[in-house]
């Protein structure tokens, strides 16, 4: 977000694609900055995570509720007027240690029990599927 090639190029591709709903993981810039970028993007609404590395737009919707706003990962429900329609959408920036992530996927896991409509859950999940992706470091451990 600190390329102004990139924020315009970011604002042409939620014009052209009429996007409502937009996530940016790891802004680089100081989430103290949001609002402004909340009025260049043209959105409604806009929110960043405790730690300012998940940047939540969104447009033309009715009802937002906040379900979780931590760390690694943000999720919000989504309704109509009349509270039909109701879909859910985490966006995840996950930290690099296995013992960091499992905090995260306790969170997720506690908010799965209560929800019953369509979800999208998208993001930076900082994993490997496969050993063969993984260069450098220390080597890969399957705990799961």
């Amino acid at each position: 977000m600190r390329s102004k090639k990139a924020n315009h190029r970011i604002k042409y591709l939620v014009h052209i694609n009429k996007v409502v709903y937009l996530a940016i993981l790891e802004p680089l810039v100081n989430k103290t900055k949001i609002e402004g970028y909340r009025k260049f993007l043209g959105f409604q609404y806009c929110l960043a995570n405790t730690n300012g590395k998940i940047w939540c737009f969104w447009n033309h919707l009715d009802q937002a509720d906040v379900i979780a706003n931590e760390e690694q990962h943000i999720t919000i429900n989504f309704k109509d007027r009349n509270g039909a329609n109701s879909r859910y959408v985490s966006a995840i920036y996950a930290k690099c240690t296995d013992g960091d992530r499992r905090d995260l996927w306790d969170s997720v896991e506690n908010i799965s029990s209560s929800i019953n409509d369509p979800w999208c859950v998208g993001g930076d999940f900082n994993d490997i599927m496969d050993p063969d992706e993984k260069f450098g470091g220390k080597p890969h451990r399957a705990n799961r």
